[in-house]
């Protein structure tokens, strides 16, 4: 098992758990070349990413055997605005006329909440090698990166000893977003329990991370413990 450290310089702008296998897909998918998925495209069409992480397939449903993020006790939650205009590269590309006060080249101001965290952590069951080598292309985490938010001052990848169905649920709670079909006796909603997260073709009934779950059913257990071994 590994224990995944992000040491952050400035405040991350999210309004949800971020999970580790989605900031690896993400570079996973750039890394091997391919053309990022966006709203518009189907779900057929998107790709299992590949990444260090081991994953577990039960009843035709993956997913990843990584955590969502846990922060320190003293992380401190407000919301900002930030002011979202288009730059001078914007303008060279635009191919219609330019106005400031209307359209898509109008500025505009961003809500967003921002976590005020010296750093984040994760769990995962992956290959520590290649998850430290492909997190060294991870600089900034959450939204709004180019404002300079969630900029990353280093990563740390350590070992440690662990059962990797407490890296799912741990407590009695969900240590990330789960399928609902995986989990005995818990909180059920409706969104995504993969990445890419944020796509509507990925949502379904799943135990949101951080809500009460009774445990794993219990063939993804066995599929753990066969993993680990």
């Amino acid at each position: 098992m590994l224990r995944v450290t992000a040491e952050l310089s400035a405040p991350v702008a999210a309004d949800h758990d971020l999970h580790l296998d989605a900031v690896l897909a993400a570079k996973a998918r750039n890394y091997m070349g391919s053309r990022p998925p966006c709203r518009s495209s189907l779900a057929s069409s998107i790709e299992d990413p590949v990444i260090p992480v081991v994953s577990v397939e039960h009843a035709g449903v993956k997913c990843w055997i990584a955590s969502a993020w846990d922060l320190p006790d003293d992380s401190q939650r407000e919301e900002t605005r930030i002011v979202r205009r288009r730059d001078g590269e914007d303008v060279l590309q635009y191919r219609r006329g330019w106005a400031t006060g209307a359209g898509a080249a109008k500025p505009c101001y961003v809500r967003t909440q921002l976590i005020n965290t010296p750093s984040a952590s994760w769990l995962c069951f992956g290959n520590r090698r290649e998850v430290a080598s492909l997190l060294k292309r991870v600089h900034a985490i959450g939204r709004v990166r180019r404002h300079g938010y969630g900029a990353i001052k280093e990563w740390s990848v350590e070992r440690v000893d662990m059962d990797p169905a407490e890296i799912m649920i741990r407590g009695g709670e969900a240590q990330r977003h789960l399928p609902a079909s995986w989990v005995v006796g818990g909180e059920v909603d409706y969104g995504a329990y993969r990445p890419p997260y944020w796509h509507s073709g990925f949502l379904g009934q799943r135990v949101a991370a951080g809500t009460k779950a009774g445990g794993l059913v219990e063939p993804v257990r066995e599929v753990l413990c066969a993993s680990r071994s």
